[in-house]
């Protein structure tokens, strides 16, 4: 079992999506990571070409510009407050539009690394 308490998180920032705060890591469950966007704002396209993330809208609305390598679509994805999509590897993506007082949940398998965010020219 693991009991993790407000005061065990630990907020960073990403050069991609701003600060997040980090409330699961690989020390407390290997190969997955939790974090919270909190007042996510439009962010830079990036895609990972090992983790899957899913972005489960806590609140608020937030817009996607997604771009799939393998299928060559590309498209925008509206979500509304607890909608989620599973942004598998290699799909390219960013924040288009994001409401005020947002928070965003983001899950990543395995664990998110700034090793494993590269920046897209296709979103």
């Amino acid at each position: 079992m693991i009991i993790k308490n407000k005061s065990d998180q630990k907020s960073f920032s990403s050069d991609v999506c701003g600060m997040l705060t980090e409330i699961l890591n690989t020390s407390d469950f290997k190969n997955l990571s939790i974090v919270i966007a909190n007042n996510i704002k439009p962010s830079k396209g990036h895609f990972h070409k090992v983790s899957t993330e899913i972005y489960w809208v806590y609140k608020g609305k937030i817009s996607l510009d997604t771009y799939d390598e393998d299928s060559q679509i590309r498209s925008t994805v509206n979500l509304d407050q607890e909608s989620l999509i599973v942004i598998t590897p290699n799909i390219h993506h960013k924040v288009l539009f994001a409401s005020n007082n947002n928070k965003l949940i983001v899950i990543s398998n395995p664990r998110w690394t700034k090793e494993d965010e590269f920046i897209s020219k296709r979103v």
